[in-house]
């Protein structure tokens, strides 16, 4: 899954120099369009000071806490393909802008008030936040140290930033950088640890601080001026944004199983239209959790058993899919018939097709029972000649951008050889096992979900009937028309199919 928040609070702080014995210390920028980081060295006159430092930070809020509830039951914050990465977009990046510099982000210890102050360059709004001040509720709240720099472990007192924190157990160190080797380049920094630590109450969700790495704030080279846009911008591709990406596919192998190869078989089971856990004997037991219940094949005088589970996707048990992983190897000298082992029906059909049974585990009760076929590895000494062409059948004109659909993809090989017939046939989808989906733009190419293969958090799942997957639509902006672009990988080999369909958010 890949989903896309945008900020709720943003703005810069600053102790720029307005006059020779006047710092903008009390300005404020929560309306600007930019984020702007600048640190200058020597640049203006300042009574009593020799090569005055002038400097700004970003701060930026996500409402994590109802990013989390969204997420419940959804993905386990600890999972090892939950990611989060804070994005922010650059602006007008040229040779003008530094380059060569680091950026820091720091988790906030304590909360800001955004204000609504526009101007950049006079610096003449003034409100909170700024250099010295957080907030204003029934009391001014300032920083611990001017420009919200004081650091130090979770848990301290008087901080404005936590540097680190014991998470999960061990202390950890929650500062991220990135560098910047031109003047463009966007932000784009994992904050994984910091925002799951958020979501289960360990950090306090309170936004992050962005500032020049180190040194570089303090040292004697004038870095002017990098700029990010903000989400006040009106450019709603490029507003600061918080990526959140999971693995929810569901890959079920039931019509791609190989012999001497492991494979898993996936059971769902509804009640009343409805996915639920199978009830079990006349106590209506719900069949949860692993090695809940058994798995067995069995053709002629041959059987065999594996134990299933429920199923479980990015750390969440899901409710009525049960699976099992297993191989089978063609070698062994099991018998099939009184003459014919397993090698043998192999060897002679390349194939050999299997009853089903899912059953308790004392085998009283059978949940389902049905027929599977196993096939031998395929050989070739060429490369896949296959010609795919995707449809996606069940694709609608239009969407919420609340909806969370379910698009199911028909695949057709049109090189592949058919024998003729006299009457009409029905074609079964091919499944193919590494397929990843991508969301344009229709008319200005911009992505905005792009094809990720780290953590699949774009892969599209597969079940015994075809190919699927289920997009998020709440970063589209509404209004506008998407289409939908596919990513074969066969062999190593990436093949993108582009245009599968237009789409508008209402």
């Amino acid at each position: 899954m890949y989903l896309v928040f945008t900020a709720s609070k943003d703005t810069y702080i600053t102790n720029k120099i307005l006059a020779p014995t006047l710092r903008a210390t009390d300005a404020n920028l929560g309306g600007a369009t930019t984020i702007n980081l600048f640190k200058l060295y020597g640049e203006t006159l300042f009574t009593g000071v020799t090569n005055p430092i002038e400097l700004s930070r970003g701060l930026i809020y996500f409402e994590l806490a109802d990013i989390s509830s969204s997420l419940a039951g959804k993905v386990d914050f600890s999972h090892s393909t939950f990611k989060a990465t804070l994005k922010l977009h650059d602006v007008q990046g040229n040779q003008v802008a530094p380059a060569g510099f680091n950026l820091a982000v720091f988790p906030l210890s304590k909360s800001f008030d955004e204000g609504k102050g526009k101007d950049v360059s006079g610096l003449s709004y003034l409100d909170r936040t700024n250099w010295l001040t957080a907030s204003y509720g029934t009391d001014n709240v300032v920083w611990n140290s001017p420009g919200a720099f004081a650091s130090g472990a979770l848990g301290a007192s008087n901080i404005d930033v936590i540097e680190s924190g014991s998470i999960g157990g061990t202390d950890t160190y929650l500062v991220k950088s990135q560098y910047f080797r031109t003047a463009d380049q966007d932000l784009s920094i994992d904050v994984t640890n910091i925002v799951s630590a958020s979501m289960v109450g360990i950090l306090p969700s309170h936004g992050f601080l962005l500032a020049y790495s180190g040194s570089e704030e303090f040292d004697t080279t004038t870095r002017f001026v990098k700029r990010f846009s903000s989400r006040h911008t009106r450019n709603p591709y490029i507003r600061p944004k918080l990526i959140v990406s999971y693995d929810n596919s569901i890959r079920a192998q039931n019509k791609q199983l190989e012999f001497n190869v492991t494979g898993s078989v996936f059971l769902e089971n509804f009640s009343r239209g409805t996915r639920s856990n199978i009830l079990s004997g006349s106590s209506n037991t719900q069949i949860t959790g692993s090695n809940s219940l058994l798995f067995k094949i069995h053709t002629g005088s041959y059987e065999k058993y594996f134990t299933g589970s429920q199923a479980s996707v990015a750390g969440i048990d899901q409710t009525g899919i049960y699976s099992v992983s297993f191989a089978v190897d063609r070698f062994l000298s099991a018998s099939v018939t009184s003459t014919a082992t397993l090698e043998d029906f192999v060897i002679a059909s390349g194939s050999i097709t299997f009853g089903q049974e899912w059953l308790s585990l004392d085998e009283s009760l059978s949940y389902f029972t049905g027929s599977l076929t196993i096939d031998s590895q395929v050989r070739a000494s060429g490369t896949n000649q296959s010609k795919y062409r995707f449809s996606l059948t069940n694709l609608r004109s239009e969407y919420q951008i609340t909806d969370l659909p379910r698009i199911e993809i028909f695949v057709t090989d049109l090189a592949a050889e058919r024998a003729s017939v006299r009457i009409p046939i029905q074609l079964t989808t091919v499944f193919l096992s590494t397929v990843y989906y991508q969301i344009r733009d229709a008319y200005n190419g911009q992505i905005l979900t792009p094809f990720t293969e780290a953590l699949n958090a774009t892969r599209v799942s597969n079940d015994s009937l075809g190919l699927y997957f289920e997009p998020s639509f709440a970063h589209l902006p509404r209004g506008r028309s998407y289409t939908i672009d596919l990513m074969t990988v066969d062999n190593g080999i990436k093949r993108k199919y582009m245009d599968n369909g237009i789409f508008r958010i209402a």
